[in-house]
């Protein structure tokens, strides 16, 4: 493992030192230009130009690409490409500058209240002097006018907030997850409820059983001849109508 790291380490650093020296020579190759200038002349130009532009009304840009030639009309058909929409002129940034061997490009970033606007403007040298010879207008991009250094904030701030989001759900999820068990308990108590047994009676009630002999007929007709007989009268002048047996009789005790 110790080796592993060592190797990335070094992969690492040589992929830092190869940036650095291709910066290097990009930074030598943009400092070859071969005249003198001055940056606060060129910045003060840039404000001066924007300025310029944005004064104008739409007669007056379309009157100048009607009758004006070469970079003069190319540089009023791009201000018009972008004027649209812009709202009032706020302020020019500072420029950028970039050299080459021949020309310096100087670039500005011109605030309008609804939008901003990039001037591009590339010097020459004419006469001893850096003269615009080229002029062009885009609009910014709202993410490209954000600095780097907002970028980062935001993209911190973007992180945090999710990942924040994430460990509070994950939270949540573990509470609601250990109150299962107490789920269980209370669904095993609701569940588990005692039944409730019904008193026995010690007490036996006797019951009386009667006998309903009327529909047997035959036991009926003996018994009401052996009556008749007995009493010496016809079966014609009494009904039985039940029959009942007699606790303690007398066939009981013989």
């Amino acid at each position: 493992m110790k080796k592993t790291y060592k190797y990335l380490l070094l992969v690492f650093a040589m992929i830092f030192s190869v940036s650095l020296f291709f910066c290097n020579v990009k930074n030598v190759k943009a400092a070859q230009a071969d005249f003198s200038y001055d940056y606060d002349e060129i910045n003060s130009n840039m404000s001066s130009i924007a300025e310029y532009f944005a004064g104008m009304s739409d007669n007056e840009i379309q009157y100048y690409i009607d009758n004006y030639v070469g970079m003069q009309k190319d540089a009023f058909e791009s201000y018009e490409s972008v004027k649209e929409g812009v709202g009032k002129y706020i302020e020019t940034k500072d420029c950028k500058i970039k050299e080459t061997k021949d020309s310096v490009i100087a670039t500005s970033k011109i605030k309008y209240k609804k939008a901003t606007v990039a001037m591009e403007i590339t010097f020459k040298n004419i006469g001893g002097s850096a003269t615009p010879v080229n002029i062009t207008f885009t609009k910014s991009n709202s993410k490209d006018t954000v600095s780097l250094a907002t970028k980062m904030k935001n993209a911190g701030m973007n992180t945090l907030l999710g990942m924040g989001t994430v460990f509070i759900v994950l939270i949540f999820l573990s509470f609601v997850i250990s109150l299962f068990k107490y789920i269980n308990k209370f669904e095993q108590k609701k569940n588990a409820k005692p039944v409730k047994s019904e008193p026995v009676q010690n007490s036996v009630q006797e019951e009386t059983v009667e006998e309903d002999y009327v529909d047997d007929y035959e036991l009926v007709a003996v018994i009401t001849a052996a009556i008749a007989a007995t009493e010496g009268t016809s079966s014609d002048g009494f009904v039985v109508r039940s029959i009942k047996r007699v606790p303690n009789s007398k066939w009981k005790n013989a």
